[in-house]
């Protein structure tokens, strides 16, 4: 069960589950829910730098949504607030690479950065 809290896009909620804890709903009746939900779960055990899909909503059938990790941070925010080191852009540029890495090992392309919903300064979000 979710509660819906503040809506980010057409398509992309916060919300927070039963503990309280918040959380990212992305739901619409489109091919690419599906597709995102499929590739979270091919590469997720294989990298800890994609944003965690936690669960999917299949109730009502007709509009699938999945549920993800709500990251705090992103890099853009995180560089505004305060000027990163040198240590500190290579350890987010690393995780990222490491993402993209697995990814293209099976010939997926990841073609996009949404800076507002993919977060990866917080060591596990990509």
């Amino acid at each position: 069960m979710y509660t819906v809290t503040k809506q980010l896009d057409e398509f992309i909620w916060l919300g927070s589950n039963k503990v309280g804890q918040t959380v990212v709903i992305k739901s619409a009746r489109h091919f690419r829910i599906a597709n995102e939900r499929d590739v979270l779960r091919k590469f997720q055990p294989r990298t800890p730098h994609l944003r965690p899909l936690i669960d999917e909503i299949v109730e009502p059938a007709d509009l699938p949504a999945i549920v993800l990790k709500h990251l705090e941070d992103d890099l853009l925010t995180a560089s505004n607030a305060k000027k990163l080191s040198r240590m500190e852009i290579k350890y987010a540029s690393k995780r990222v690479l490491e993402a993209l890495k697995v990814l293209h090992e099976d010939g997926y392309v990841h073609t996009g950065w949404d800076q507002d919903l993919d977060k990866p300064l917080n060591g596990t979000g990509f």
